[in-house]
């Protein structure tokens, strides 16, 4: 006849699990039909470990285990180790007893449950339940929802603290769900902005060698195409006078603003960027010292405009979103009442990508007063 499950050893150091141990040895016991008294003595002294029958042995002296009965024997053991482990010592086991990370309310109660069993609780047994279950929940915001009843029994706190433990994980995994999809929204979304700041993109070209021509940006006038087709292959710059490129693609003029300049800031060097409705918010590139200087250099096209209480001549600048007055030229457009200013919601960076102190950005109505014929 096969044998229905196993016994293993008791465990002399954790004397409180006797009871446990006793329990299952009967259950073994009534599986197997063993009901004849000798047959389970013999079961239990050759399944209950070598320390257990010692144990026994020195309680029983000068006796033998072999004398008594199996129902002396487990009384005896149960008395023994029942002894060893004080009330008081069981009952602080039980209230230092908190919910552990990654152990859910069910697997918490039930552990709760067990250490209750030694410690006599009697008919306060749900009180001190409910109590540890409150107090020992890792998770904040459930144990202040459960301190706020007034009255509360264990069977609710415990329906509440479920609930709403399986809600938190159920929330946690919507979110993670929305915040894959954004993710994947916002990586298109920036791939798409990158593609239109084509412009921004070529300055990485700048630290190859000057005599070297990349084969997506023209060094003419650093858009995206072959050199031979550029429109400015017979442009005069207006800042080194060379033929063969403008301005913005000038590399003399890049070292030249590259160059460290003493006193150019220091009085009204904060600035106003004028934004329009319809301007994308992309940091756009803006040289400041065309800002400063109030002369204007050969083949500049200047516009008139009417700002605020005055004229303004501004430069026609196509490589530019946004347009940028001093505060002396704020004062002198509105001396008496100024449109508000709004805080800066991007960063302005020159040329070089080096950042522009900027005061912040105003919302204004103009009127063209003059118009320009280009070339390109």
């Amino acid at each position: 006849m096969s044998t229905i499950g196993s016994i293993g050893e008791f465990d002399v150091s954790n004397p409180i699990s006797w009871d446990n141990y006793a329990e299952q040895l009967k259950f073994f016991l009534e599986a197997n039909e063993i009901t004849n008294a000798e047959k389970k003595r013999a079961v239990l002294l050759a399944v209950c470990g070598i320390k257990t029958l010692g144990v026994l042995r020195s309680l029983l002296a000068p006796e033998s285990p072999s004398t008594k009965s199996y129902d002396d024997l487990i009384k005896v053991l149960k008395e023994h180790f029942a002894s060893t482990s004080s009330e008081i010592y069981r009952r602080f086991q039980f209230h230092k007893r908190l919910q552990h990370n990654n152990e859910t309310v069910s697997s918490y109660v039930t552990e709760l449950r067990r250490l209750a069993e030694e410690c006599n609780f009697g008919a306060t047994l749900t009180e001190r339940l409910c109590d540890q279950l409150v107090c020992g929940i890792k998770d904040e915001a459930i144990q202040r929802r459960l301190l706020a009843e007034s009255t509360l029994t264990f069977n609710e706190a415990f329906s509440r603290a479920v609930a709403a433990e399986s809600a938190a994980e159920q929330a946690k995994h919507i979110h993670s769900q929305k915040f894959n999809t954004g993710n994947s929204t916002n990586l298109i979304r920036q791939h798409s902005n990158n593609n239109k700041r084509t412009f921004q993109k070529s300055s990485s070209s700048q630290s190859k060698p000057e005599n070297a021509q990349s084969a997506d940006v023209c060094y003419g006038c650093g858009g995206h195409h072959d050199r031979s087709s550029c429109k400015f292959r017979d442009v005069i710059c207006r800042f080194c006078k060379k033929k063969g490129h403008i301005e913005r693609a000038c590399r003399a003029k890049r070292k030249n603003d590259s160059m460290p300049r003493t006193g150019h800031m220091q009085k009204n060097s904060s600035t106003h960027a004028v934004k329009s409705e319809s301007v994308n918010e992309a940091a756009a590139i803006y040289n400041l010292s065309d800002v400063k200087n109030s002369k204007c250099k050969q083949m500049k096209r200047n516009v008139s405009i009417q700002l605020g209480e005055g004229e303004c001549i501004m430069e026609l600048d196509s490589g530019s979103d946004y347009s940028i007055i001093s505060s002396d030229e704020l004062d002198r457009l509105w001396p008496n009442k100024k449109p508000k200013i709004f805080p800066l919601t991007f960063q302005l960076c020159d040329y070089q990508k080096s950042p522009i102190r900027i005061r912040g950005q105003i919302y204004v109505t103009y009127v063209l007063t003059s118009r320009v014929n280009c070339d390109y």
